[in-house]
């Protein structure tokens, strides 16, 4: 399965440094479930906050979460 992950990876990673806040939003994804590749909240979280400024409903759900919960950094 980890090869399926990867496979996306290669594809959002570009996109999601161009700006598409979708694909933010599954690299983001990726990292809070360790999905081919180690968990790392943080990476996940930043990831949901550029999808989120990008207007993502998704990740603003995820950051306000992750704030509600207290992971989330400074406010």
């Amino acid at each position: 399965m980890a090869g399926k992950f990867d496979t996306a990876r290669e594809i959002w990673m570009p996109l999601a440094e161009a700006g598409d806040a979708e694909a933010q939003a599954w690299i983001g994804s990726l990292y809070a479930n360790g999905d081919g590749v180690e968990i790392d909240d943080s990476v996940a979280f930043a990831w949901y906050v550029k999808s989120a400024e990008g207007g993502n409903v998704q990740a603003q759900s995820n950051v306000g979460a992750a704030y509600a919960m207290g992971s989330g950094g400074k406010q």
